[in-house]
């Protein structure tokens, strides 16, 4: 989340909520845990990206951190779950 947030992108294995974050080939390089290989082969495509496409892929990686973490939004997310437990939904 750090690096996506300073627009740099992420290079991740698919555990926990990350797949939900991080679109491989969109805003990071993701490839399935212990697969040495396929990380391997994610880093050296992340190497081989030109300038302008780093900074597309870093700028849609912090896009996607403030849409899922921006404070503003996470309130909203928040506010509408207290709402539904206080109506008994």
């Amino acid at each position: 989340l750090e690096a996506m947030a300073l627009q740099i992108p992420a290079l991740a294995t698919a555990v926990g909520r990350i797949p939900q974050l991080v679109s491989d080939g969109i805003n990071g390089f993701i490839c399935e845990p212990a697969d040495i290989e396929g990380l391997t082969r994610k880093a050296i495509s992340l190497t081989n990206l030109d300038r302008s496409q780093i900074q597309a892929m870093g700028q849609a990686a912090r896009n996607s951190v403030v849409a899922a973490h921006d404070i503003d939004n996470c309130a909203k997310r928040y506010a509408a779950r207290f709402r539904m437990v206080l109506q008994g939904d």
